[in-house]
């Protein structure tokens, strides 16, 4: 893990506008992505970017908030979710999508413990780290998506799209143009059930869609 003041290089651009950059957590450690640059260190000789840790990695002690439509919003710890009975959890999520690791929560068994109401319709999914937020219907995806917080026992890094990692094994199963790629959310630290689509960020245009998911 990246102590405090580490420097990273993380591109090699002709310029510092040339190629956005993702955050990768609030300490301040970025790389590229099809993403807005939010900020950045300086660039030496035009052609490195330089970015700085000042901080622990943020899923030292990673916290989902889940609340909206629910009965009884909470604040879940890696812990918490780590303390669930077998059957909540998902052992080995490569057994789904063999290019993921690590070991899962279902979202059924978050939904039960938060209790949303019979109004909520979508399940919003918040990314903090890098400002990315879907909102998809919650039916479709009630009994089969899941929640990645668990790699080899610890929490779920940054850089393995923690602190908690949304998937849905099978998406295009969903029937639903709402429901796609973009529906499986890294960095997620909130979600949110509402009555009606909520706060969606996710590329529209084919060409943005396609660089999100280069590399």
């Amino acid at each position: 893990m990246a102590s405090a003041n580490a420097i990273f290089i993380v591109a090699n651009v002709p310029t510092k506008d040339s190629l956005p950059l993702r955050r990768l957590s609030e300490s301040g450690c970025w790389y590229a992505s099809s993403r807005p640059i939010v900020r950045y260190n300086k660039v030496v000789d035009s052609q490195l970017i330089i970015v700085r840790t000042e901080s622990k990695n943020v899923s030292d002690n990673p916290q989902l908030k889940v609340d909206g439509q629910v009965d009884r919003p909470k604040v879940f710890s890696f812990e918490d979710l780590a303390a669930w009975p077998a059957e909540r959890q998902v052992q080995d999520v490569s057994r789904f999508a063999p290019k993921r690791q690590g070991d899962a929560v279902r979202l059924s068994a978050i939904l039960e413990a938060v209790q949303p109401s019979d109004a909520a319709t979508h399940i919003g999914l918040h990314g903090t780290l890098d400002n990315f937020h879907a909102s998809i219907p919650l039916a479709p995806v009630l009994e089969s998506a899941f929640l990645i917080y668990r790699l080899n026992g610890q929490p779920l890094s940054v850089k393995d799209g923690g602190p908690f990692r949304f998937f849905i094994p099978d998406h295009a199963a969903c029937h639903t143009d709402e429901i796609d790629e973009c529906a499986n959310v890294k960095f997620v630290d909130h979600i949110e059930l509402t009555v009606g689509k909520g706060f969606d960020n996710r590329p529209t245009d084919d060409d943005e869609h396609a660089k999100l998911h280069q590399g």
